[in-house]
Parts: C-alpha cells; sequence; structure tokens
C-alpha cells in the first residue's frame, strides 16, 4: 500500500498550518497508533495508558504491513536528526477535529517526544519510549484556533496541567467538549482508530475530540512564553573595542568584510560556495574571543556550525565553544561542562603585559600602513580606474614585457605611494583634461 502523498493547505498566511492538518488520511507523515501492533494491538493500549498515568515504559511492538510506515518514518527522523540536531519524531493524542473557515483542522492536542529504534532480532521488530526529561508539547496553534473558532479557551487551563500531564486531568479538561470517550466508571481510556475521511465530512460545526492518536515527525511547536524585544544591550560599543587582529589570513574582501562586522552592528556577508564565509567566520570570532566579547552563531541547520566549529578547533580554540544542538536534550550536557570548567586546572602561560602591548602597537602601526596603501591604490586615479587598473592598462598598450618595463622605469625599493602623493599625481593628471576640454571647445 502506497503511503497518502502530503497535502498542501489552504492556509498559506498561516506558519503553523502544518500544525493544523496532521491526520493520517490527510498526510503520509503520520501514522494511525492503533496500527502500531496490529497483532496485538491491547499491548499499544496498555502502553499508552501507561504513559498517560505518568509511569512509561518501553514498548516493543511488531508492525507487521505497517513496516514500510515505520521504516519511511524511521529514516526521515534519522535525517533530520543528523541535519538539524532535532529528529522532532514525537506521539500525538488526543485528536480534536475542528470544521473552520479554512477547512476542517485534525490534529492532536498534546505530543509526547518519544525515541524509536529497531531491535537487532529482524527488521519487524521495533521499540519505542519516552525521552527522557522531555516535556510533554501543546499544539498551541490548534488551541489558539478553537478559541478563535468557537469562543474556548483552552490555553491556560492547558498551562496549569504542568509539564508532564496525565489522562485523569486531560479528560476532565475535555469532557465539556464532543468526545467519544469510555464511561469513566467502565475504562479510563480506550484507544481507537483515527476517524476516515467519511467521519470528516459529516463533522458538524462542534468540535469533537477523538481518543485517537498518531506517530510521526512534528512540525517545529511555537513556545507558550510570551515573545519580548530584546533592546540593544548599551554596554556594547561600536566599533568593538580591543585590537582588530585576528587568526587566518584574510583577502582584501574578507578583511573589509571582517571591518564591517566590527564597526556596525548589524553586517550581511554574502557569497557563492567555497568564497570563505566560514572561513571569514572563524576569524571574526577569533578576534571577538580574544578581546574578551562572548558570541553566539546560530543557523538554520547543523552542518554550518560543525564547519565552524571545526574551524575553530583547528586555531586551537576549541575548548571554549560548545555547539548546542537540542536546548532540552543537551543542557545536562552544557552544565557539566561549564562545572568541568570550572573546576579543572588552568595551564596558564607565562604572559608579559607590556612586551604584549609593546608588540600589538608595533602591529597596529604597521596595519595602518598597510591599510592605507592599500586604500591609496584602491582610489580612482585615471576615470573610474583606480592605480592598479591604471597600470596594468600601462602595461598592456606596450610591446615590452612587464618586469622590462617596470625596471627600466621605476626603482622597486624607492617606489612608495603616500596618501599626500597620489593627490598631487590626480591634481596633475585632470590639468591637463581641463585644457584640452578648453581647447576643443
Amino acid at each position: 500500500m502506497e503511503r497518502p502523498q502530503r497535502q498542501e493547505t489552504a492556509d498559506t498566511n498561516n506558519p503553523h498550518a502544518a500544525l493544523l492538518k496532521m491526520l493520517p488520511s490527510l498526510s503520509g507523515d503520520y501514522m494511525d497508533l492503533y496500527q502500531l501492533h496490529p497483532k496485538q494491538p491491547e499491548v499499544v493500549q496498555q502502553w499508552i495508558e501507561e504513559l498517560l498515568s505518568g509511569n512509561p515504559q518501553l514498548l516493543p511492538f511488531s508492525p507487521g504491513a505497517s513496516a514500510p510506515e515505520i521504516m519511511g518514518i524511521y529514516a526521515s527522523a534519522r535525517n533530520r536528526h543528523r541535519q538539524y540536531g532535532n529528529a522532532q519524531l514525537g506521539l500525538g493524542f488526543p485528536l480534536l477535529l475542528l470544521r473552520s473557515t479554512e477547512g476542517i483542522y485534525a490534529s492532536p492536542l498534546f505530543i509526547w517526544p518519544i525515541l524509536m529504534e529497531p531491535e537487532a532480532l529482524g527488521v519487524d521488530n521495533w521499540y519505542i519510549q519516552p525521552r527522557e526529561k522531555r516535556r510533554v508539547l501543546v499544539n498551541l496553534p490548534l488551541v489558539r484556533a478553537l478559541r478563535q473558532e468557537t469562543g474556548i479557551d483552552l490555553e491556560e487551563p492547558i498551562r496549569a496541567l504542568g509539564p508532564h500531564p496525565t489522562w485523569a486531568p486531560i479528560r476532565r479538561l475535555l469532557e465539556g467538549l464532543e468526545n467519544d470517550f469510555p464511561n469513566a466508571e467502565e475504562a479510563p481510556f480506550l484507544l481507537k482508530p483515527c476517524p476516515s475521511l467519511e467521519a470528516l465530512g459529516h463533522l458538524e460545526s462542534a468540535p469533537k475530540v477523538y481518543s485517537s492518536g498518531i506517530l510521526g515527525i512534528f512540525p517545529t511547536i511555537p513556545s507558550s512564553r510570551e515573545k519580548t524585544e530584546l533592546p540593544w544591550p548599551e554596554s556594547v560599543s561600536l566599533p568593538w573595542s580591543g585590537h582588530a587582529f585576528g587568526l587566518g589570513a584574510l583577502s582584501p574582501d574578507q578583511a573589509t568584510a571582517a571591518e564591517g562586522v566590527r564597526s556596525q552592528k548589524y553586517s550581511a556577508v554574502s557569497g557563492g560556495p567555497g568564497t570563505g564565509k566560514k572561513y571569514l567566520a572563524g576569524h571574526v570570532l577569533s578576534n571577538a574571543l580574544s578581546n574578551g566579547h562572548k558570541c553566539l552563531v546560530v543557523s538554520n541547520t547543523l552542518f554550518p556550525l560543525k564547519d565552524i566549529q571545526s574551524r575553530l578547533d583547528q586555531l586551537g580554540l576549541g575548548r571554549h565553544v560548545f555547539l548546542l544542538r537540542d536546548p532540552q536534550e543537551d543542557y545536562l550536557l552544557l552544565l557539566d561542562y561549564l562545572r568541568a570548567e570550572m573546576k579543572g586546572e588552568r595551564t596558564v602561560s607565562a604572559f608579559d603585559s607590556k612586551s604584549f602591548h609593546v608588540v600589538l602597537d608595533k602591529l597596529a602601526r604597521v596595519k595602518d600602513k598597510l591599510d592605507s596603501a592599500y586604500q591609496s591604490i584602491r582610489q580612482p586615479l585615471l576615470g573610474g580606474h583606480n592605480w592598479t587598473s591604471t597600470v596594468g592598462r600601462f602595461l598592456q598598450s606596450n610591446r615590452e614585457e612587464g618586469k622590462e618595463l617596470l625596471g627600466a622605469h621605476l626603482q622597486a625599493a624607492d617606489f612608495r605611494l603616500e596618501q599626500e602623493e597620489y593627490h598631487a599625481l590626480s591634481k596633475a593628471i585632470r590639468k591637463p583634461f581641463r585644457c584640452t576640454r578648453r581647447s576643443a571647445a
């Protein structure tokens, strides 16, 4: 059986539209939890009860005919973890169906992050278990769509459930909505198959909750915290305090970009693959760290962060770098890293501050002279041509070899173009141009 393909939603203006339509019959990215262990559905029923009671255990299962779907979800989760650092594999329960002006929304209200791995016994033997110390995620876009369409506000009551809600308070919260829950005296919970497309067609205007669940890779859930605008720190002065040197030689274009980063609040550096953007980042970061600044590098994928981390490690700054892939997974690792750094013995080499500043001042003067000379030869000299372009055109117009031509007219040891000489030369060149134009008039 072929998996249904993802269907594009009509909510083009909704950045969280993918969180509103996640029924397996609507998207091939999710699997009906009822079909997870078709030979023994009561095993899944018992495991969900344990999960919703706050005592989850490892669940071995055999998907049977659903094995291709499980394998597809597993492969997608591995690829996503490799690219983004977080697989976002989860179990969603219960499902809320809501008729809206944009169509029918069908998605789970709560999402439990889980791990899913094949067992060594064979390809048809798997196991899943909740991820430790990961809070249950709330599908806030669905909750807010419910409030917008019906006026029913569940956001604050759901937040009051805490990071690890159990089924009893969830059921009490949702009993005010139409649902298919069994009688509480007969059974506290009963897992059922996901509603079909036919059931969606008969959905009335009132929202309905189904005791059904789905398994799959979920989109990023927006935070429940209120967004606050972070002001630019007043303590940050521009340009950055300290020296302008970094590790690694730069091309002229890279040096210009690095100076722009140091002198402006915001800088955008663009370039094709292989143009040295990560190399430039390593230079800027080494300069900032050596001047005592703190740096945060962010990326929408994991690969650039690994490249920059590798570059800083090559420069000898690896111990000052921590790669945070997932905040909830890596925070304990980060605490251990910081604790080890605080308790560990650091080997500090002898440092003479006076000698260091003497050498630094000398190098700064040399850098200023080189920068001034470079800027001078980049200034327009003849029409729109700078000094380098002018000399190149002069050499191109002569038949003699460039080395012999320049050697006959210039002594390399005496050649030096200062800013004053540049302005005098420019004035001398422009003067005959004005005379020529007057004669022509």
